[in-house]
């Protein structure tokens, strides 16, 4: 039986989704985020993109000073599609992330800014890796 109460870890992700958005400037998407074929449409494939899972961990790599573990080895399993903004062309996704011995799940959310795109990672005052949010972009 299901509660209709939201698990901590649920409302988490929502309220920094929402933060996230506040945060970033709404603009106009003049294309469309990775891995999205239509606009409008957002598949799971967004989270799982290969140039994003790239900037995520090179950037971690970066912050940390140390090599990181994406998803379980990159498994596709182990990275979800937790919400959409349709209006905002956003989405969030989780996944986990082990580095330094320690094992976290993380939240990102993948935004459509002018012709590019941007990425934030959650940050958390609890998380002992990221306890403040990274903004990546692609390269150009």
């Amino acid at each position: 039986m299901q509660s209709k109460m939201m698990e901590p870890w649920t409302r988490f992700a929502f309220a920094f989704f929402l933060t996230a958005l506040a945060c970033i400037k709404p603009t106009t998407a003049d294309t469309l985020l990775p891995s999205q074929d239509t606009d409008g449409l957002f598949p799971a494939q967004i989270c799982l993109d290969r140039e994003v899972l790239s900037i995520i961990g090179s950037s971690i790599d970066a912050v940390l000073h140390t090599k990181s573990v994406l998803a379980k080895g990159m498994q596709a399993d182990d990275i979800r599609l937790e919400a959409v903004n349709a209006t905002q062309d956003a989405v969030l996704c989780s996944m986990t992330l082990a580095a330094k011995g320690l094992v976290e799940t993380v939240t990102y959310v993948i935004r459509a800014e002018g012709d590019s795109f941007i990425i934030v990672l959650s940050g958390n005052k609890g998380s002992r890796l990221f306890p403040d949010a990274i903004t990546m972009r692609p390269a150009k």
